[in-house]
């Protein structure tokens, strides 16, 4: 029976993407990052040491297969995503930090396998939301010689 404002949101997960090209046997791409995620992570959050000691930084990693290249039908494109908890702040310029950082890292670790290319956060922002509702008694909306019910539905349309 609550009127007014309630507001929740989730957990401010935003994504950093290392995208992955050049890549000839996928599978084997894929098993050698997941089989190092530790690391991956680890080396990750070396780019953002005060966002981790507020609770903050990667949290999970996922490697995306956009399969063939456009430009080259032997090879595949990979992307790596990074979860990243951004606490308090938006994230767009540690997202980009921690892209960077990473990407010299799995430079290394792909060993010619593929080669990273684009590094850069995500606009899509799929698990950080955010959710207002508000509650009002309908016979309580009337304003001016416009009835409550009406207004409601007028503010639904």
């Amino acid at each position: 029976n609550s009127v007014g404002f309630e507001t929740a949101s989730s957990e401010p997960i935003m994504i950093s993407q290392i995208q992955i090209v050049d890549v000839l046997d996928s599978a084997q791409v894929r098993s050698l990052l997941e089989g190092h995620k530790a690391s991956v992570i680890s080396c990750a959050n070396q780019a953002c040491p005060n966002m981790v000691k507020r609770g903050g930084g990667v949290i999970d990693m996922m490697v995306k297969d956009l399969g063939q290249d456009p430009a080259d039908e032997r090879k595949n494109i990979l992307v790596l995503e990074l979860l990243v908890n951004v606490c308090d702040s938006m994230g767009a310029n540690i997202l980009n930090t921690i892209a960077e950082q990473t990407g010299r890292y799995l430079e290394v670790l792909l060993d010619n396998k593929g080669r990273v290319a684009l590094r850069i956060l995500s606009n899509l922002c799929v698990y950080r939301r955010a959710k207002a509702t508000f509650k009002m008694p309908v016979d309580k909306m009337s304003w001016k010689s416009v009835k409550g019910d009406e207004v409601a539905k007028r503010v639904l349309e």
